[in-house]
């Protein structure tokens, strides 16, 4: 009867306090352990004047595998299109558009990250053991998930609330006639599952946008279930595969604002803050001397 009683708790998702079960368990646990090399891939746009100074734009490059069993058609591989070759193709698109455009004055960094999937540790390995310095880097700006809808009147961003780079982001997205706003589902607590999570931990402002919600055409009532509607069908499903019925409209909205973001960075001689709320400000505060 008290585990039927726990039981019957947790699946109303209620919190509580410990319950005696007046039970025992005794268990053995045999486990094995295999390591995989892979790797993270970084390419850069040195600095014009500031080349020790550096932004980054990431993206993970990895996806689950295959399934287990396949599917109706005998499809067995989790080919990941939507998450997130949408997000390492957006990276490759900001690199071209920084080559071809006003050379940064703060170099510009481009990371392709490894096994998000497997709990962010590409992302991990490199803010433990970082390429460019953690201290001297302005800002993460990354890229998962590119949003596949119509026009939004939002631009939405996990861990709204955070840093200034919203701010800046705010001000494109006015000339676009959009708002930052959160992504809807702070329960989720998106903020803390993706790899600028890492960046952040190591005290980097970091930002990451994600699917507006609110429609030019039809606003929450047809953005809200458009999007998890989309969720339900694709998001870590053999389904993710590419299809000839993406709609671009927001992802080209989404990376004009994150270019326009992070070359406003690269020229600024300023370094973004965490806001005054954000768990991140004594982490950045230890390496200020090095921001002099």
């Amino acid at each position: 009867p008290a585990l039927e009683a726990a039981l019957a708790t947790a699946r109303t998702g209620a919190l509580g306090g410990a319950v005696d079960l007046g039970a025992r368990l005794d268990v053995d646990i045999a486990e094995t352990t295999e390591v995989i090399h892979s790797n993270n891939l970084l390419a850069k746009i040195p600095g014009t004047e500031r080349p020790n100074e550096y932004v980054f734009y990431s993206a993970h490059w990895d996806h689950v595998g295959k399934a287990r069993t396949p599917n109706a058609e005998g499809d067995d591989i989790f080919n990941g299109a939507w998450d997130n070759a949408s997000g390492t193709a957006g990276l490759i698109e900001m690199a071209r558009a920084f080559k071809a455009g006003p050379a940064p004055k703060r170099t510009v960094v481009f990371l392709h990250v490894t096994a998000e999937e497997q709990g962010l540790l590409g992302s991990e390995a490199y803010a433990a053991d970082p390429v460019y310095s953690l201290a001297r880097t302005a800002a993460d700006i990354n890229i998962d998930m590119l949003p596949f809808t119509p026009a939004t009147r939002d631009v939405a961003v996990f861990g709204v609330g955070k840093s200034e780079l919203e701010d800046i982001l705010g001000r494109f997205a006015a000339v676009q006639g959009r708002v930052v706003t959160g992504d809807g589902y702070p329960e989720e607590g998106f903020y803390y599952r993706s790899d600028h999570f890492n960046f952040a931990a190591g005290g980097v402002p970091a930002l990451m946008p994600w699917t507006g919600r609110d429609f030019v055409e039809g606003g929450i009532g047809a953005g809200k279930p458009y999007y998890e509607g989309q969720m339900e069908r694709y998001y870590h499903k053999l389904t993710d595969e590419w299809r000839a019925d993406y709609d671009f409209t927001a992802a080209l909205q989404n990376l004009d604002l994150l270019y326009r973001l992070g070359l406003t960075v690269a020229d600024s001689e300023s370094w973004p803050a965490w806001k005054p709320t954000a768990e991140f400000n004594a982490i950045r505060d230890r390496t200020a001397d090095q921001r002099r």
